[in-house]
Parts: C-alpha cells; sequence; structure tokens
C-alpha cells in the first residue's frame, strides 16, 4: 500500500490560496462561511497595496488612492464594489479583470429615500423644517400625493421597488429606460412624457450615455411646479439649468445626488426654497453592510468554486 493509499488527501494537488481584501474590519463576520481555499484579509492590519489580493471589496466611496492601486495588483482576478453604479470605477479596472457591482443590495433603502422625498415635498415639510429655526407658526396649504402623474426614469429594481411603495397612494405611473420593453418607454420618448408629469424620478446610472440627459431644453418642458427627484447620478442633470429654474420657482427639486459632488457649502441649492439635499445618503442605513457582505459572502464563494459571479459589469 502506498501512502497516497493510506491517506489519498496528501496525494492531492494543495489547493491555491486567493487573498480576499476588505474594506471594513467588521467584514468577515458578515460574510457567512468562507470556503477553503480564501485568505481573508482588511484595511485594519493590511494596505491593499501590500495585500497581493485576487478579490477586491471597495468601499462605498474609493479614494483616488485606492482606485490607483488596482493596476498594481499583479494577482486581480475582481473588484467587487459595495455600490450600484460603476462609472467612477471602470476606468481604473485593469484589464482582464472583472468588475462586479452591488446592484440590487440597496434597493430597499433607496426606495425608501425616493418615497420619503415625494411625501415630505409634496406637503410642504421641508419649508416648515426651515421655519422651525425661527420658532415661526406660519401655515400654508400644500398639494397630496394621490392622483399626481409620476415618471420613472430608469426602470431596474429600485424604480420597481418605488413604483409598489406609491401604488397605495393612487398615483399613475410612467417608466422610461435606457432599453424598451413591454410597459416601459425607451428614453427616446423622454420629451412626451416628461411634461405629462407631475413628479420626475430619476433612477438613471451615470456615464456618457446620461450625462447631461436632463439639460435645459428638457428641464423646460416639464409644468410649471413640478418636482424632480434624483436618487442616481448628479451628472444625468444639467446643474446650473436646474438651479435656475429652481430659484425662479418654476421647478422643485429633491436631490441625494448632485453634480460637482459633494455640493460647495456656498451653492445655492442648500438654501433655496423648493430644494431639498442630502449628501448621497440613500442607501446609508444601519443595515448597509450586513446586506451588502452577505451578498459579497456569496460572490466570493462562487469565486472559491469556479462559479460564475452575479451583477458582473458586461452583462448589466
Amino acid at each position: 500500500m502506498t501512502d497516497c493509499d493510506a491517506t489519498p488527501d496528501a496525494c492531492r494537488p494543495a489547493q491555491k490560496t486567493h487573498v480576499a481584501w476588505l474594506p471594513h474590519d467588521e467584514a468577515p463576520s458578515l460574510l457567512g462561511e468562507v470556503p477553503a481555499g480564501l485568505q481573508l484579509v482588511t484595511g485594519a492590519n493590511t494596505e491593499l497595496s501590500a495585500s497581493n489580493a485576487a478579490f477586491v471589496v471597495l468601499p462605498q466611496v474609493p479614494g483616488p488612492e485606492q482606485l490607483a492601486v488596482l493596476a498594481g495588483l499583479p494577482g486581480l482576478k475582481v473588484v467587487q464594489l459595495m455600490s450600484s453604479g460603476y462609472d467612477h470605477v471602470l476606468a481604473h479596472v485593469p484589464g482582464g479583470v472583472t468588475l462586479c457591482t452591488a446592484r440590487g443590495s440597496h434597493t430597499v433603502p433607496v426606495a425608501e429615500w425616493v418615497l420619503t422625498a415625494i411625501l415630505a415635498c409634496t406637503r410642504g415639510l421641508p419649508g416648515y423644517v426651515r421655519r422651525q429655526a425661527d420658532g415661526s407658526w406660519d401655515q400654508y396649504e400644500s398639494g397630496t400625493v394621490a392622483g399626481l402623474r409620476v415618471l420613472l426614469v430608469g426602470y431596474g429594481s429600485i424604480a420597481a421597488a418605488v413604483e409598489a411603495r406609491l401604488g397605495p397612494f393612487g398615483v399613475a405611473i410612467s417608466r422610461a429606460a435606457r432599453h424598451e420593453r413591454p410597459g416601459v418607454h425607451s428614453l427616446a420618448d423622454l420629451d412626451d412624457l416628461l411634461g405629462q408629469a407631475d413628479i420626475v424620478v430619476l433612477l438613471l446610472p451615470g456615464g456618457e450615455a446620461t450625462r447631461g440627459l436632463i439639460d435645459r431644453r428638457r428641464l423646460g418642458l416639464l409644468a410649471p411646479g413640478a418636482l424632480l427627484v434624483n436618487a442616481g447620478r448628479g451628472s444625468v442633470v444639467d446643474t446650473r439649468a436646474m438651479t435656475d429654474r429652481v430659484r425662479s420657482g418654476r421647478l422643485r427639486v429633491a436631490l441625494d445626488v448632485v453634480d460637482p459632488e459633494p455640493l460647495p457649502p456656498e451653492h445655492e441649492l442648500w438654501r433655496l426654497e423648493g430644494s431639498l439635499v442630502t449628501p448621497h445618503v440613500a442607501s446609508e442605513v444601519t443595515s448597509r453592510l450586513p446586506t451588502v457582505y452577505g451578498f459579497v459572502g456569496r460572490q466570493l464563494r462562487s469565486f472559491a468554486l469556479g462559479g460564475r459571479l452575479e451583477n458582473v459589469v458586461s452583462d448589466e
């Protein structure tokens, strides 16, 4: 009997160990079961540049130094984002490296933010908040959401979740997206759709295909007093033209994303009546890390076992 007959595992080729770099200290405890062949390291004990990582999870907003490091990782195979958008990272991912998003992980909180923004602005809450510091008891009438016409621009999982949450309020929903399909218009129909909407919700990704899509001309197609809600990318809207219309009272806005980000403290949009601005926090909820790392755990298990990864950018 040979040694291999007695202990077969001793004669199997050693499994190659891949390093996975994670930005948060608590990440390993949130991943679930980690298969053999993966060594987990975190930013707390290993700099990304020194990790020799094959699988890199970038933080929600990666810094320039982290993006620059990617090209110097010789064994890099996968870059996993914690966000749905990827336009800010695409140019930094080396050729041959797979880029994956966390699409779907932020559906519920972003949909909730959109619903909150619509309700708050329709009922005039931003104006009351501005007056609260002065102890003002001034009262004014507001609108109601019931019966309004809502246009969802960009129709993925978040838009579908927004629609489901708006349904009980008795609104009329129209949909537009980059790819036309039953019940969803193409962006070529946008000019006609904008003029028919009381509320326009933007949930589009960034990139050259959508940059400046809502320009001065298209903003002019909106009905006076329409509400523009943007939880997609700030680059989709012409900020100067939007600001001009808000200042004139012809447009109201609720913005979680702007161009540029961060919005400079002196910018008018912080203070204009009819403007509600939050600093890109629609997905910043207490359940964010457990939810995202639950998805990352599935990705790591597929990677270690040679399976198919989800949300590969070329597939989106």
